[in-house]
């Protein structure tokens, strides 16, 4: 493995030394963190605009430290969000949300938060509509992930 090395002096390395075998073996591609960082945010964006979200799902900034991992993930989520049958299932899951939410005791928090601006509540209600919007898709990708992985599933989510 260490070859090069001239003889009879220790620790003296020839100018000649030529690649070790591992290193003809195999490469290992390391993006710097810029790189990394930048593929990570083109993947958040595109999960915004697909996902009609403005704030990224937590599963998916798990998974931001591994940007292959991340883009793998994405990619199967939307082939699964353009599926016919996903969209149907989407649409009657949002709908059965919406009707477990009829006859709670919720009311309107602006009188209660009295340093609340105007255009603070229209960022908040945004946020709280991209999610109500995201929540249904993204519950069901994950029961969809859940069910790819049943022996995982199996010790340690009660089914």
């Amino acid at each position: 493995m260490q070859r090069g090395y001239s003889g009879g002096q220790r620790g003296r390395v020839s100018s000649a030394k030529q690649a070790s075998a591992v290193s003809r073996l195999m490469t290992l591609n390391i993006p710097a963190e810029r790189e990394a960082a930048l593929r990570v945010w083109l993947i958040y964006s595109d999960i915004r605009r697909q996902g009609g979200v403005r704030n990224i799902p937590a599963f998916f900034r798990l998974l931001a430290p591994y940007p292959g991992y991340l883009a793998s993930v994405w990619g199967d989520t939307k082939k699964l969000f353009n599926d016919a049958a996903f969209r149907t299932a989407r649409d009657e899951t949002a709908q059965r949300m919406s009707g477990y939410l009829r006859g709670l005791p919720v009311r309107d928090h602006r009188a209660s938060a009295k340093r609340v601006t105007p255009a603070q509540w229209r960022d908040i209600e945004e946020t709280v509509d991209g999610m109500v919007r995201g929540a249904p898709q993204f519950c069901l990708a994950m029961a969809v992930w859940r069910r790819s992985f049943p022996l995982l599933t199996g010790r340690f989510v009660a089914a």
